[in-house]
């Protein structure tokens, strides 16, 4: 009704194309209707929501709202946060159900770890977020959820695209808060947006890889890099435990308080991301339902078949190791001293392996004029 009875709101800010100005229609029609509007804000038609029912709407999104994800992954067992041992068999990921279980002997797993052999790669269990072995999930306040002013319109591809505000800051969306409902485009952590890949052998004796199975454009979400992550004493503990295994997969998820990614065991896909001096993928660190996560995006366009790489720039004693990559530019070793990561950091990298800093937020609109 306010909106309606201020002229200077209606002449200045009223949208000139077809498009807008249906969609401006829309929204004062909704806001004469009283009953229509308190109806929507609120269950009791008080004009307000509910707090209550909120806390236990971001209460089922952190404890897993997975069937949408699981249905992305075509895997069962929904209540599940991992998905049980998993091996791989022409080149994707399969359950090991019933009887198979005891076809694979401890013995014969400690012998893949340790030497990288065997026809298939060594088991693990496939996760479809990270496990947090040293606290439970971060608990959204939803005073605290931050929503962004995208708005929906019919013949849009999507809603919250690249100029959403949450979007340009590495943030998702979170489901109920965000205006565009279901039409959202930034929740692809939450949703397993993945891109098609499989796993095969990589040349020059490097284990298994991660290869496309389509084209993928330039700055595409591949997958996100998980694991269990670990407290600075479980990491210690860890290192010790896999000091005679061939392979690691420690990825920092972050310094303050730290955390290290443990995807030796249990896992997603990205685990078979090999390295590359030269990589055509980057690591990206965004935030999802209040924690960090570390996203695998594409820094080119990729072929089809093109195997998945990133720069490990590993700095936990890893400078010793031999890079078999390939590279042109190889510099001889997957780790990188510790005074390079440093002035890396210093000039605003990601130090989740080498990803870019995030871009400023944008600018805040002026405000409208006085009526």
């Amino acid at each position: 009704q306010r909106v309606r009875h201020t002229p200077w709101l209606a002449l200045t800010d009223a949208p000139t194309d077809r498009a807008d100005a249906d969609a401006y229609d829309e929204i004062l029609a909704a806001l004469e209707d009283r009953d229509g509007l308190a109806s929507y804000l609120g269950p009791a038609g008080s004009g307000k929501v509910d707090r209550n029912d909120l806390k236990q709407k971001l209460q089922s999104l952190q404890d897993g709202d997975v069937r949408m994800a699981e249905e992305k992954l075509n895997l069962t067992d929904l209540d599940a946060v991992d998905r049980g041992l998993s091996i791989v068999r022409n080149g994707q990921c399969v359950l090991v159900q019933g009887e198979q279980r005891f076809a694979l002997s401890e013995q014969h797993i400690d012998w893949m770890r340790r030497t990288g052999g065997g026809n298939e790669p060594c088991p693990f269990v496939l996760l479809r977020r990270n496990v947090y072995l040293h606290r439970k999930l971060r608990q959204l306040d939803p005073d605290q959820v931050e929503v962004c002013s995208c708005l929906f319109r019919p013949g849009m591809s999507a809603g919250c695209l690249d100029n959403c505000s949450l979007r340009l800051t590495r943030v998702e969306c979170t489901p109920t808060f965000c205006p565009c409902g279901d039409a959202c485009s930034n929740q692809r952590f939450q949703k397993c947006e993945y891109v098609p890949v499989q796993v095969c052998r990589a040349d020059n004796d490097r284990g298994w890889g991660l290869y496309t199975q389509d084209k993928v454009a330039k700055g595409t979400f591949i997958m996100e890099y998980m694991g269990e992550v670990l407290n600075r004493k479980a990491y210690a503990r860890r290192q010790k435990q896999y000091a005679t295994e061939r392979h690691t997969y420690f990825m920092e998820l972050s310094t303050e308080p730290f955390e290290m990614i443990d995807a030796s065991r249990k896992s997603s896909l990205a685990r078979f991301v090999n390295h590359s001096c030269e990589p055509n993928c980057e690591t990206v660190k965004w935030i999802s339902l209040g924690e960090v996560v570390v996203g695998i995006f594409a820094r080119r366009d990729l072929r089809a078949g093109e195997e998945i790489t990133f720069d490990y720039r590993l700095t936990d004693g890893s400078i010793g190791k031999a890079c078999k990559c390939g590279a042109a530019s190889c510099r001889g070793s997957l780790g990188v001293a510790e005074r390079e990561s440093a002035a890396r950091e210093a000039a605003g990298a990601d130090p989740a392996r080498g990803g870019p800093p995030p871009p400023p937020p944008p600018p805040l609109p002026p405000p409208p004029p006085p009526p």
